[in-house]
């Protein structure tokens, strides 16, 4: 089966970000997965962190994506991810995917909230202490933002 799902994934700090565009299925999130952890190699795990998750489009996981997705949730739970800032846009089921990505953060026990713009998300994480640096953050950007799609 092939991947449906774009990703592409970054640090600035003790941040790890996050852009995708769904749908996604088992093979994408364990793809997706493991350019997470090639990403989070610069994080200090003693001590806490943080990630912006930027989700677009239809960005829903299957039932065995979803368990692929809580496992890898549980293992950046056990090593230090504290507090998640997600942003969802160009969605038509928003709701549905913030139902689906609220109970697997539930589950982990991990810190998170929904903001309606990125800067709001990237706000939410700086008020919680955690430093960026704007030249990673415009490079994360210039690499990771997803076009809408056109209607």
């Amino acid at each position: 089966m092939l991947e449906h799902g774009e990703y592409y994934s970054a640090r600035s700090h003790q941040v790890m970000l996050y852009a995708g565009r769904g749908p996604w299925n088992n093979e994408a999130v364990a793809h997706g997965a493991r350019l997470m952890v090639k990403a989070m190699e610069g994080l200090d795990f003693s001590q806490p962190w943080a990630q912006l998750s930027c989700l677009f489009g239809e960005a829903l996981l299957p039932p065995a994506a979803y368990q692929n997705f809580l496992k890898h949730t549980l293992i950046r739970k056990q090593k230090g991810l504290s507090y998640l800032s997600l942003v969802i846009q160009d969605s038509d089921i928003e709701m549905t995917i913030k139902h689906q990505l609220s109970q697997a953060y539930k589950q982990a026990d991990i810190e998170h909230e929904f903001f309606p713009t990125i800067e709001a998300g990237l706000h939410a994480i700086r008020s919680k202490g955690f430093i960026m640096e704007d030249a990673d953050l415009e490079a994360f950007f210039a690499n990771a933002i997803f076009k809408p799609h056109t209607r």
